[in-house]
């Protein structure tokens, strides 16, 4: 299960917006919001395909500047990849150890 953590930067007078449509995730978790536009968030998902699925979405909602990761934890799901056990389009290693397909 990959665990990232992310700065959330939107526009300040749409706080409530965003805040409360990223609250409809039931994966992300609000830590702590800042006037300046920014919140601290964590992404715990079961698949490193779902989040990006879920960052994909939160990057649209309207006032939403940036959603970046700062931290990531996915060893077990790494452990998963090498051992065959899933097949992911995406890769945490450096970009010569990404799939063929994404490189």
């Amino acid at each position: 299960m990959p665990i990232g953590g992310f700065v959330l930067t939107f526009e300040k007078q749409l706080q409530r917006s965003v805040v409360s449509a990223c609250s409809q995730f039931s994966e992300l978790e609000i830590h702590g919001v800042v006037e300046d536009g920014q919140a601290a968030v964590v992404l715990d998902t079961k698949t490193a395909d779902e989040m990006e699925k879920i960052v994909k979405q939160i990057e649209k909602i309207p006032g939403v500047l940036s959603f970046g990761a700062v931290y990531m934890h996915a060893e077990d799901e790494i452990a998963q990849i090498a051992s065959g056990k899933i097949d992911s389009k995406f890769s945490f290693g450096r970009k010569s150890e990404k799939p063929a397909q994404l490189s």
